[in-house]
């Protein structure tokens, strides 16, 4: 056994024999003074006393080291799990708790020590609770120095009696919610809040701070668990439309066509001759994909308060899983974008309902590489407050603290509330299956209210007499509306309910004249003259110039900007993003103009409206959060045009989860509108799997119900009109463009200006003069392969030839080509051709709609790339072959 040191000095003084028996008595000393006689107490007391003197046991350094330690790792022996011990065994810590244990027996304590003694209690109380805080890895210096004084300086708001029973009140109302849908709804699907009944009270903080800090908006974002709680106990939703939705009524009144733990809901709150707006978005069942949907919403009327002067904030949060925010990528794409130009929304609340287990996966081991679920957090340098979901006052601590702090840096902030899951993932599935020892733990654990209640009663804030006053009353209320539902004769429903988007009255679109159309082309492709211009793009403004005095032909980049330009015009704003939209992945588009000598640049579409209500936005590298991104600003801007773009359209399917979760399901689903244009760059030439298709089979398959639009247009007049189209349109749905690629340079695809000015968008192209007689043959196409036809029928003069070009595809335009095919009736060959293999492209979903229209004596078949697992080669030389076959078959067929 080490000997201790101040027994070795001590026991050089004495004779050698009695050494050994003094040095145990000594020892006994040590751990607990009555163990000695009192005389030997006496003479080792003086001895300590004397070789303090002579040893210092804490140096001033070691004050220093050990207020590090708290700020840096406190949080790691904090007491901040409600169902298990926190593990101590820290190095780091035992070396400080041995040093304070020491100098608490020590009787001649100098400054220095009781220095440490206070500055080790303090700090423990403040890191090592029932709070963790993690904040020593901000790189900012001033944002670490602000905690640090929120934290150790500032003495902490007690919180009142009246607002100590308040806190009860809702802790109390949250679980007996729970239980008496349990009761009336046994087995049923409700995911319950029991176990992190904490959450309530402290959305309930966050009205309550947002009132008093100038907040027009808060937008929630939260996936199932708990959501049927907030939606009554924040958003005060009718326990009646409640009931019908778990009697299962609800979906047949008000055509929604989802579960109830997925709507979404929006309630006014007046205060004071002011409105919050309070809005929780509709989510699927991918947990976190609602994330960025809200910080795009969030976006938009941040916009729009600063376009209307209006200096109110607004507030975006998201309640997160443990194990979701620590499992799906989404999360680490939208806080990439967090901090990004056109994408900054002044920071987020995350608040993690961290209750330890995902569904059956409860080991860390299997959950994540990481300590924390919040460890994503860092990578975008926020700070992170863990707590204790069975201490309430600390949880609203924290929440304030967290909300100041977003206010002061505008920054994301993290909360992780540690608790539990009381029952299964939902309430029929019995988790003792797989968690036995996690589950004996929390069938005896008290509830919080029930601890909370306990600490009340004790400090005597409030009786028991009241607290059952409470309950009663709340029992009362809850059988009295239920009895009242069942007694009902007529089911009564609430028209005021989730995001019902009705279609408003079609815009009208008001003409300009041609000569005001001109001036506006010609005005958008001018340049500063004191511009040093890139050569190729002084080139392409120059070249815009003579398509705006009618000199060329208007090539596809100059017909949007036309299109936007005049939405401008009228005051309507326009919004595009996607990766290097700005210059366009195909050198195209240079809305944005550099100088090649100065460090400055110039976008002519911001100079169109005094209001400035243009804006492209180069986005970070992402699909999926980007787009629901988008997503999230258009459905709550309708007055606007906002077009995503791909980088390639083959990249969309990175954002698939919100393709087919929000953006053609939405409608159906939640009643959910939106306007979102997606521009989709799509078209064979031989650039590989990668860079050929959008996918366009996968629109096609979810189109249905009128939820989608779905174009390939194939002429510069047809973009130009199909964007105006969109804000003029009377029902409101998102549109998906197949956009060109090598069709950019296809001067057979120009329009004029005239052209553009006086057509409209045609759902399908075909040449006009033709002798219906003489038609012996039929071709549909879509897309660029019809200037491949064409171009071929004209060289090897073929006649007797029909080529019709479908550019809607959805919804499809049957009566347009009926009207056609009923003067045909003597053409027999009818031929769907396409570039995409078989499998692939238009063709499936095509097929059954054209062969309706035919001639019942007559063929349809279908001339492509034979079908593949892949979209195409990865060889230039067999897709030039594969090319000219399928063209050539299409023709001598």
């Amino acid at each position: 056994m080490k000997k201790n040191k101040n027994s070795k000095n001590f026991f050089t003084h004495l004779h050698l024999y009695n050494h050994n028996y003094l040095e145990n008595i000594f020892k006994k000393f040590l751990k607990k003074k009555s163990y000695v006689k009192k005389e030997f107490q006496l003479i080792f007391k003086k001895f300590i006393i004397q070789n303090n003197k002579k040893e210092k046991i804490i140096e001033k350094h070691d004050i220093k080291n050990l207020i590090f330690f708290f700020r840096s790792y406190g949080h790691i022996i904090s007491k901040t799990n409600p169902i298990k011990k926190t593990c101590k065994n820290i190095k780091n810590f035992l070396y400080f708790k041995k040093k304070y244990n020491l100098l608490i027996k020590n009787y001649n304590k100098n400054k220095i020590e009781k220095d440490y003694i206070k500055t080790y209690e303090k700090m423990k109380k403040i890191y090592s609770n029932h709070i963790g805080i993690e904040y020593m890895h901000i790189f900012s210096e001033k944002e670490k120095k602000w905690i640090k004084n929120n934290l150790e300086k500032k003495k902490r708001k007690k919180i009142n009696n009246k607002n100590n029973k308040k806190l009860l009140k809702n802790l109390i109302i949250t679980n007996y919610f729970e239980k008496y849908l349990n009761i009336k709804f046994p087995g049923a699907k409700r995911f319950s809040l029991e176990g992190s009944e904490i959450i309530i009270p402290i959305l309930k903080e966050v009205i309550k701070y947002s009132k008093k800090n100038n907040i027009s908006n808060i937008i929630l974002g939260m996936s199932h668990r708990g959501r049927i709680n907030v939606l009554r106990n924040i958003f005060k939703k009718s326990l009646n439309t409640i009931f019908d939705e778990f009697e299962n009524f609800y979906e047949e009144k008000n055509k929604i066509d989802d579960v109830k733990y997925h709507l979404g809901y929006k309630k006014t709150i007046l205060y004071k001759e002011n409105k919050i707006f309070l809005e929780i978005k509709n989510n699927p069942s991918h947990l976190e994909s609602i994330c960025p949907v809200v910080i795009g919403s969030a976006r938009f009327y941040i916009e729009k308060n600063s376009k209307e002067k209006n200096k109110k904030s607004v507030l975006p949060i998201l309640i997160h899983g443990d194990a979701s925010i620590s499992g799906q990528g989404i999360i680490q794409e939208t806080l990439n974008m967090s901090k990004t130009k056109g994408f900054d929304v002044g920071g987020t609340i995350h608040i993690v309902i961290n209750n330890q287990i995902g569904f059956t996966t409860s080991k860390i081991s299997e959950m994540r590489s990481s300590k924390y679920c919040t460890d994503i957090s860092k990578m975008i340098s926020c700070p992170v407050f863990h707590v204790n979901s069975d201490f309430p006052e600390e949880s609203i601590f924290i929440i304030n603290l967290a909300l100041k702090f977003r206010r002061t840096f505008k920054k994301d902030v993290f909360i992780d509330i540690i608790s539990y899951r009381k029952h299964g993932h939902h309430e029929s599935d019995d988790p003792k299956a797989t968690q036995p020892k996690m589950y004996n733990i929390i069938e005896k654990h008290k509830p919080v209210y029930k601890i909370y209640e306990k600490k009340l009663i004790k400090k005597r804030k409030i009786s028991i007499l009241e607290i059952e006053n409470i309950k009663k009353k709340y029992k009362k209320f809850l059988e009295k509306k239920y009895f009242e539902y069942k007694n009902k004769l007529k089911l009564h429903f609430t028209k005021k309910i989730i995001n019902k988007n009705i279609s408003k009255k079609k815009k009208k679109n008001i003409k300009i004249s041609f000569e005001n159309f001109k001036k506006l082309s010609i005005q958008i492709n001018k340049i500063p003259k004191n511009m040093h211009l890139h050569e190729i793009v002084k080139k392409i403004y120059k070249n815009r110039m003579l398509m705006s005095k009618e000199k060329k032909k208007f090539d596809w980049s100059a017909a949007e900007a036309l299109s936007i330009a005049n939405l401008l015009k009228k005051g309507i704003s326009c919004r595009i993003s996607g990766e290097d939209v700005s210059r366009g992945t195909f050198f195209q588009r240079h809305s944005i103009v550099y100088d090649q000598t100065k460090n400055f640049h110039y976008i002519p579409l911001c100079h169109v409206n005094k209001k400035n209500n243009f804006c492209i936005w180069n986005s970070s590298l992402s699909e999926e959060a980007v787009l629901a991104f988008e997503y999230g600003y258009s459905i709550s801007s309708k007055k606007s045009i906002n077009i995503w773009e791909a980088q390639f359209g083959d990249f969309a399917n990175s954002a698939q989860v919100i393709i087919d979760q929000f953006i053609t399901s939405g409608k159906k689903k939640w009643g959910q509108t939106c306007g979102l244009i997606m521009f989709l760059p799509h078209g064979y030439e031989g650039q590989g799997p990668e860079h050929s298709s959008a996918r366009l089979e996968r629109f096609l398959q979810m189109s249905s119900e009128k939820n989608i639009q779905i174009v390939q247009p194939t002429n510069t007049s047809q973009i130009y009109h199909i964007i105006q189209n969109q804000i003029y349109k009377k029902n409101i749905t998102p549109l998906i463009i197949m956009s060109p690629k090598s069709m950019l340079r296809n001067t057979k695809s120009f329009k004029s200006l005239k052209d553009i000015y006086l057509e409209k968008f045609r759902n399908i192209i075909y040449k006009k003069k033709f002798c219906y007689k003489k038609i012996k043959k039929i071709i549909f196409c879509s897309g660029k392969i019809f200037y491949e036809l064409n171009s071929y029928t004209t060289k090897k003069h073929i006649d007797k030839l029909l080529i019709i070009r479908i550019e809607r595809l959805y919804p499809f335009p049957k009566n347009e080509i009926f009207s056609i095919l009923q003067f045909c009736k003597n053409t027999k060959n009818f031929i769907w051709v396409q570039e995409e293999p078989k499998n692939q492209g238009a063709w499936n979903f095509v097929s059954k709609y054209i062969k309706k229209l035919i001639p019942h004596n007559s063929k349809l078949i279908c001339i492509s790339r034979n079908s593949s697992s892949s979209v195409s080669t990865g060889s230039i030389k067999i897709h030039k072959k594969e090319q000219y076959k399928i063209i050539k078959k299409s023709l001598f067929l």
